[in-house]
C-alpha cells in the first residue's frame, strides 16, 4: 500500500488509476474536511505515457464520481478503442492544506491484474485546480 500503487497498476495492463488525485482551490483550506475534497475531486483526469514496447502512447483516463465510486479506461491507438480496466471506491484522508491522501480499493478489473492491488493508497499534492502529482512525481490533469 505505497505510492506505488500507480506504478503498480500501469504495470498490470497499463491501466493507472493514477487517481492520484483532486482538484481544488488555488490556496486549499482542506484540513479536517475530507468531504470538500471529495467535492472537488468529482470529475475526469489523465495521464498520458509512451508503451515502451510499441511507442503508442498511451492515456489513462479515472473517473472520480460524486457517490464515491470511480473507473478508469485506457485508450491507445494500437489497441484502436478504449478499453475499461477498472472500477471500484475511493475516498479521501489526511487532508491538510495542499495535500492528502486518496484510497482506491477495485472492485472489479481486468483479469489479468496482481489480485494482491486491490487496495491502494497514495499521497497527493494539489499542485493548482486542474493538476495532481503523486509522492512518486507522477503528474494527473484534470480532463472535466
Amino acid at each position: 500500500m505505497r505510492s506505488q500503487w500507480l506504478s503498480a497498476l500501469y504495470t498490470e495492463r497499463k491501466f493507472a488509476v493514477f487517481c492520484l488525485f483532486l482538484t481544488g482551490l488555488s490556496t486549499p483550506a482542506w484540513a479536517g474536511n475530507e468531504a470538500t475534497v471529495l467535492k472537488q475531486l468529482t470529475g475526469a483526469w489523465s495521464i498520458s505515457t509512451p508503451d515502451k514496447e510499441s511507442g503508442d502512447i498511451e492515456t489513462t483516463t479515472i473517473e472520480f464520481n460524486p457517490n464515491g465510486t470511480y473507473s478508469t479506461r485506457l485508450s491507445s491507438k494500437l489497441f484502436g478503442q478504449t478499453k475499461n480496466t477498472a472500477n471500484g471506491r475511493y475516498g479521501v484522508s489526511d487532508a491538510d492544506k495542499d495535500t492528502f491522501t486518496l484510497k482506491l480499493e477495485v472492485l472489479k478489473a481486468d483479469p489479468e491484474m496482481d489480485k494482491s492491488n486491490t487496495v491502494m493508497m497514495a499521497k497527493i499534492r494539489q499542485i493548482d485546480a486542474n493538476t495532481l502529482q503523486s509522492e512518486d512525481g507522477k503528474i494527473v490533469r484534470r480532463v472535466k
